[in-house]
């Protein structure tokens, strides 16, 4: 039964959590014994971050109120990567949900900038040809929110391919964690 004290990655932190699992179970314990994880281990590698395990080498688990993230040992990332690939492997419902999740941010992002621009552009070319309205017309008192609406406009479309990236690199992430699954299924088998 693996037990590894493991300290928060927070400045002057110094108090041990209990992360400990069996064959039945994972908790995660605070230095008052409060038990905050209580799980049964093929659903443990939920609570984990993988993308953060596997890519940045960082233990971090999800909470309810929120996450905590902790102190890098190599020990426990050892341990705890065992631990996760076993439930990764038989999850194939998760990383296909983690797949998703990557895709659709890749879209959002595409569809975003792709509409962002067409609106910018369009507005951009009307008042290009367009004749300048007489005074007192509508389009004076809505300059300045058609200003702000531009300057949105023009934000969401840079913003969008950084937002595809983000989804590409979370994808890449999931590959490399499909990977070392792999791997790891085939040292168990052999």
């Amino acid at each position: 039964m693996p037990r590894h004290c493991l300290v928060p990655d927070i400045e002057n932190a110094s108090e041990q959590w209990v992360l400990e699992w069996s064959d039945s179970g994972l908790t995660l314990t605070t230095p008052n014994g409060d038990c905050v994880i209580e799980t049964t281990i093929d659903l443990a590698h939920r609570l984990i971050d993988p993308l953060d395990l596997y890519e940045e080498e960082k233990l971090c688990f999800r909470l309810p109120h929120g996450e905590i993230r902790f102190r890098t040992r190599l020990d426990v990332l050892y341990d705890v990567k065992k631990l996760i690939s076993n439930g990764l492997r038989h999850d194939n419902e998760y990383r296909r949900g983690l797949r998703r999740r990557s895709y659709g941010l890749i879209l959002f992002g595409l569809i975003g900038s792709v509409t962002a621009a067409l609106l910018f552009g369009a507005y951009c070319w009307w008042a290009s040809w367009a004749p300048d309205p007489p005074e007192g017309h509508w389009l004076h008192t809505a300059g300045p929110f058609i200003r702000k609406g531009l300057f949105l406009l023009l934000g969401v479309a840079i913003g969008g391919p950084l937002l595809s990236l983000a989804g590409f690199s979370q994808l890449r992430r999931i590959q490399k964690i499909d990977r070392q699954v792999v791997l790891a299924s085939e040292k168990g088998t052999a």
